[in-house]
């Protein structure tokens, strides 16, 4: 167990980038809705929430509880701990909120950004990381700004006000 995690420590973004592509390829894939664009931004939200800060937050957080070394390289126990606690609640909040209301997946995408944010900031100035993993963890900032660009279009397509005299070309009429 523990050969096949420390061959997949530094590279568990990309991994979980690849399961996120293709979780979001087959729920659009299905038949019974359009594809529109509405419909793209809110599967591709909903999947990031769910695989990239949901269950990655989750196996994180099983890997740094089974082996701290694989996760936090050189880190103190403290620190593996802290992490550990923030990966269990990314995890629960990625599971919570992938499928919420707008408010819950801003909520989602703003902790999925948090996450990206602190493994940067653990890795450039705490953690001494091998090259692979600070590349890997670009990766993870990349999923979190296409979840901040998909979170930006789900906000605007649900909260929008509908036109009180409809569309530009064809008013109502009283």
């Amino acid at each position: 167990m523990e050969g096949a995690l420390a061959f997949l420590a530094p590279i568990e973004c990309t991994v979980f980038a690849v399961a996120t592509a293709l979780v979001a390829a087959f729920a659009l894939s299905r038949r019974g809705r359009p594809l529109t664009r509405s419909r793209a931004f809110d599967v591709g939200l909903s999947s990031i929430l769910f695989i990239f800060l949901g269950i990655r937050g989750l196996c994180l957080a099983a890997t740094c509880a089974i082996d701290p070394a694989l996760v936090v390289p050189g880190a103190s126990m403290a620190v593996a701990a802290a992490l550990t606690g923030l990966y269990v609640a990314a995890g629960l909040l990625g599971l919570i909120t992938h499928r919420g209301r707008v408010g819950w997946r801003v909520l989602g995408t703003f902790a999925l950004a948090v996450v990206a944010v602190v493994e940067i900031v653990a890795n450039a100035t705490v953690l001494a990381v091998p090259p692979l993993a600070v590349a890997d963890t670009f990766v993870s900032l990349a999923m979190t700004a296409i979840a901040i660009i998909c979170t930006a279009f789900f906000w605007n397509y649900r909260t929008a006000t509908p036109k009180p005299l409809g569309s530009d070309t064809k008013p109502f009429d009283y």
